[in-house]
């Protein structure tokens, strides 16, 4: 039922534009677009130029080269927010298309049947799809732990309030918010379906 669902909602996405421009919203090529943008070792200018010559359609990748660099890369975060649409209220970051691909990967190919490295999907489809993975997913643990607030300890089990440091630490993502704005809607609309990790019984 799930695969059916995300083929028929595919199929009736309108295109995706941002500030008069055409984006191409593949999966495959706004995967590669994140793992630039993510890349901390980049410079901003090289983050969009390479982030827009991936993410917009040939024209528009042509109209925009006369843009000056404030305005590509004010056109960058727009094209994301195009794709990541509004998101929440600014919850924690809790996901990495760099860090997690492995993990995206595998919950996708488990709950849905998609397997992004045979086919692209629509890229504006992978938050939702993302925010329902099943609770048994290791990619839906990970983003609990992330998002978890930790307890004071004089009203939580010490242990468990270790545990969950512990476990934070390891999985930690770099900050980077060099493009803070369509990024951060990004993980804002997957943090919404994951709540704080359940206090195992003892």
């Amino acid at each position: 039922m799930q695969t059916r669902l995300w083929k028929y909602f595919g199929k009736g996405l309108p295109p995706c534009k941002a500030g008069g421009f055409k984006a191409d919203p593949r999966s495959g090529r706004v995967l590669r677009a994140l793992a630039v943008i993510e890349d901390g070792e980049l410079s901003p200018r090289v983050k969009t130029d390479f982030g827009l010559k991936l993410l917009l359609k040939p024209f528009s990748r042509f109209r925009a080269a006369f843009l000056p660099y404030e305005k590509r890369r004010e056109l960058l975060d727009k094209i994301l927010t195009a794709l990541c649409g509004k998101g929440g209220k600014g919850g924690k970051r809790i996901i990495s298309f760099t860090a997690d691909s492995g993990l995206i990967y595998t919950a996708l190919l488990l709950c849905y049947g998609i397997d992004l490295l045979k086919k692209d999907v629509d890229f504006r489809l992978l938050p939702c799809l993302i925010g329902g993975i099943d609770e048994s997913t290791r990619l839906y643990r990970v983003m609990e732990i992330r998002a978890a607030e930790i307890p004071p300890l004089n009203n939580a089990d010490g242990e468990y309030v270790r545990q969950l440091m512990k476990l934070k630490a390891a999985y930690a993502l770099d900050e980077d918010d060099s493009f803070s704005g369509g990024m951060n809607r990004l993980f804002d609309s997957i943090s919404g379906g994951v709540g704080p990790p359940r206090e195992r019984s003892r």
